[in-house]
């Protein structure tokens, strides 16, 4: 019930101020926030060439005609037959979905854990359509035992600030809310014979999870809602 009354009354002011549809932007970069050490890349390529793009998404799962927009901190190299990019922070910027916005006010008004699973299930979304996307530009096929890999450096706990903003605008930002690295792995190539795309993602804690130890100072944010703190490695 708190949930409800505190996005209610938000959501009824903002429906007073503006009888248009507004682009929606979503804010998950943890600006103020102390980056997570799990998500450091540096290192991993030699030379160490790590840099941050920037990527529209216009192909995630359930959101047809819509844009996310997404900066990905990354480096990539080529070890043996395969060709590995790592990936450290992963940000959505900005989106452009009025459907992603009611979904995820409907997400709000249910429940703390119908939140949180929500959010989580809808970052797995982006990675599958940025790594179906880069794929897309850099194919490789599976003769000779060679692949593209996509390797996420995470922390396993995660917590979200939730707050609505002028023009009916929704922001949300992440932050690790406990102790414990994890890593996401998918393996993708594309069969010579077939010319099917053959993908595979895994999931591997790399140090022992422990959430809730951490309390993420979201500060000057001004949370309207803070979810709880959950486990991600799955």
């Amino acid at each position: 019930m708190l949930l409800l009354s505190l996005f209610t009354a938000a959501c009824d002011q903002q429906e007073e101020n503006s009888n248009k549809n507004a682009q929606e932007v979503s804010e998950l970069r943890s600006s103020g926030l102390e980056e997570s050490p799990c998500t450091d890349i540096s290192g991993k390529c030699d030379p160490d060439n790590v840099q941050t793009l920037s990527y529209t998404l216009t192909d995630v799962d359930g959101y047809p005609g819509c844009n996310f927009f997404v900066s990905v901190t990354m480096s990539e190299c080529n070890i043996g037959p395969w060709f590995t990019t790592y990936i450290g922070e992963f940000h959505l910027d900005s989106y452009n979905c009025p459907k992603y916005t009611q979904d995820l006010k409907n997400a709000m008004i249910t429940s703390d854990s119908v939140l949180v699973g929500f959010l989580s299930d809808f970052d797995q979304k982006l990675y599958i359509a940025f790594e179906d996307y880069y794929y897309g530009l850099n194919s490789i096929s599976c003769e000779r035992g060679q692949q593209r890999e996509f390797q996420y450096y995470l922390s396993s706990c995660k917590q979200y600030c939730i707050k609505y903003v002028e023009n009916q605008k929704i922001q949300t930002i992440s932050a690790a809310c406990g102790n414990g690295c994890c890593r996401r792995q998918t393996s993708m190539c594309t069969d010579p014979v077939t010319g099917k795309v053959n993908k595979q993602t895994i999931y591997t804690s790399t140090t022992t999870a422990d959430c809730g130890t951490i309390i993420p100072d979201f500060g000057r944010h001004k949370c309207d809602y803070v979810t709880s703190c959950v486990m991600t490695c799955q």
